[in-house]
C-alpha cells in the first residue's frame, strides 16, 4: 500500500525528465491505482497490468518502448524475476523497481539475490517510490 507523503511536496529532480514510459505490474488494483495516479502526477507514462501475462502482453503490444519496468516480486502467475529476466533478455537497458511486502521471504531466496535490481519494501510513501523511481532509472544511465 503506498501512503500519503506527510512531508509536503517532492522535490523538482523526482519529475519525469522526458515522459519517460513506466510498465508497472501489480495484482493488488489498490495499490496499482495508486502507483499510477503518483506517477502520472510527476510526469511519468505509466500503462500497468496484473500479473505476468499481460505484462508480457503489453510488453510485445508497446514494442518494448519502456525505460523502466515496476513490478511486485509476488504474482498471481509467476514472480516478477522471471519477469526481470525475461525482459532484461530482450533489453538489457530497461530499468527495474520491484516491490514486495515480503522482505523477510525473499531476503533468503536465490533467485531474488541474485538479480541485483533495486527493491522498495511496502508499505512505502509516495515520496519513496518516486525517489526509488528515479534512483533506478538512473542507475541504468
Amino acid at each position: 500500500m503506498v501512503k500519503d507523503p506527510k512531508r509536503g511536496l517532492p522535490e523538482p529532480e523526482l519529475m519525469s525528465r522526458t515522459q519517460e514510459r513506466v510498465l508497472l505490474v501489480e495484482d493488488e488494483s489498490a495499490i496499482r491505482e495508486l502507483v499510477e495516479h503518483v506517477l502520472r502526477k510527476y510526469g511519468y507514462e505509466v500503462l500497468s497490468c496484473r500479473n505476468l501475462q499481460e505484462a508480457f502482453d503489453l510488453y510485445e503490444k508497446e514494442e518494448g518502448r519502456f525505460q523502466l519496468l515496476i513490478s511486485d516480486v509476488v504474482l498471481p502467475d509467476g514472480n516478477g524475476v522471471e519477469l526481470v529476466s525475461r525482459l532484461k533478455g530482450r533489453d538489457p537497458s530497461l530499468s527495474v523497481l520491484l516491490t514486495s511486502g515480503y522482505d523477510e521471504i525473499l531476503s533468503k531466496w536465490e533467485p531474488f539475490r541474485n538479480l541485483d535490481a533495486p527493491f522498495l519494501q511496502k508499505p512505502f510513501l509516495a515520496l519513496d517510490l518516486l525517489r526509488a523511481v528515479r534512483k533506478a532509472l538512473e542507475r541504468s544511465t
